[in-house]
């Protein structure tokens, strides 16, 4: 079993399969993409625990194929390493396989233990090491939603208990085609009443903090709430009116209390109680004089302009895996471009 684990053979069988999974799961992909369009918007082992296997086999197979695949490269690279390390020890090599028969004669020529025949195997700690960069990513990271954050809001990351945000000026710019060409907001990153960081967080140009990463995915504008002015009755006022929110006009027991708010036309729901029953409801538009006003026995409200504000939408990500994929990368690449140099240089 050891010795069909550590061979050559069964490294080319897991690298054919693993291709032909990989392009079944790329039609499946094509096929049912309504069903994946979350799929890099959240942990895999959390979109998968939300999945049906029957949707996600490919996926499961994959990754029980990788890991077979890694148990296959630490054994092949300890097996050869072990002949490596005999050899630059001095002591006597058996020839079991075509690297063990250059070494031996290398040493027996007195050319010794040369460099170039440990690179394969560094490459292979390279790709071990940006495994377990994965690894760690999936288990200990998280993918928080997009979330709007409002100038001057402050937002408790949940999935970072004591992290919060804090969002200044927020801007974007949109060209003459109608795309932004600049998209930025000022973030501070909290804990507690401690700032850990501060940033202009751009398009590319996340705020970095550890393993925590701040992107900037777009600017709304939203409807805060409707200026509104009343006249009638002796009472004359302006006033802002907020969702949930509600003003007391001070004459004969009328409160006006604000609804739901329509962002595509503008348009907020105006509700007009006395003594607490309901007595008037409308749609006020500023855009609109037919849904302008609402009138009730001599008093008029009026909508007056749109109460607008502007929001950074935000994604909040988590990766403790991230520099540790970078560095076993940069190992696997560096190993085996210098490899191939060396071979192309004899």
């Amino acid at each position: 079993m050891y010795k069909y684990l550590s061979s050559i053979k069964l490294t080319l069988l897991l690298t054919y399969i693993i291709v032909a999974v990989t392009m079944t799961g790329s039609f499946a992909l094509l096929f049912h993409r309504e069903n994946f369009d979350t799929i890099d918007k959240q942990l895999l082992i959390d979109w998968l625990a939300k999945n049906s296997p029957a949707l996600s086999w490919w996926i499961i197979l994959l990754i029980s194929l990788i890991f077979i695949f890694a148990i296959n490269t630490v054994l092949c690279t300890y097996e050869r390493l072990a002949v490596l390390v005999k050899a630059w020890r001095g002591k006597r090599v058996d020839v079991v396989h075509d690297e063990a028969t250059r070494i031996s004669e290398d040493i027996e020529k007195g050319r010794g233990l040369r460099l170039r025949a440990f690179l394969p195997y560094i490459a292979h700690i390279g790709f071990l090491i940006a495994l377990i960069g994965h690894l760690a990513g999936s288990l200990w990271g998280f993918r928080g939603a997009d979330v709007p954050v409002e100038k001057g809001e402050v937002y408790k990351i949940k999935e970072a208990p004591g992290l919060s945000i804090k969002v200044g000026n927020v801007v974007m710019e949109i060209g003459e085609r109608g795309y932004p060409e600049e998209m930025w907001a000022n973030v501070e990153l909290f804990e507690g009443e401690k700032i850990l960081k501060k940033s202009k967080v751009e398009i590319n140009g996340p705020l970095v903090y550890k393993s925590m990463a701040i992107y900037i995915k777009n600017v709304q504008s939203y409807t805060k709430g409707m200026v509104i002015s009343s006249k009638g009755k002796g009472h004359a006022s302006s006033f802002l009116l907020t969702p949930g929110g509600d003003t007391y006009l001070g004459t004969e027991g009328l409160t006006v209390t604000a609804g739901r708010i329509n962002e595509r036309y503008g348009a907020m729901e105006v509700l007009l109680f006395k003594n607490m029953k309901l007595v008037a409801r409308q749609w006020l538009t500023p855009y609109n004089p037919s849904y302008k006003t609402l009138s009730y026995e001599g008093l008029t409200l009026s909508a007056e302009e749109l109460s607008l504000s502007e929001a950074a939408v935000l994604s909040i990500n988590s990766d403790p895996g991230a520099k540790i994929v970078f560095w076993g990368l940069l190992i696997f690449a560096v190993s085996l471009l210098t490899h191939l140099f060396y071979r192309r240089s004899k």
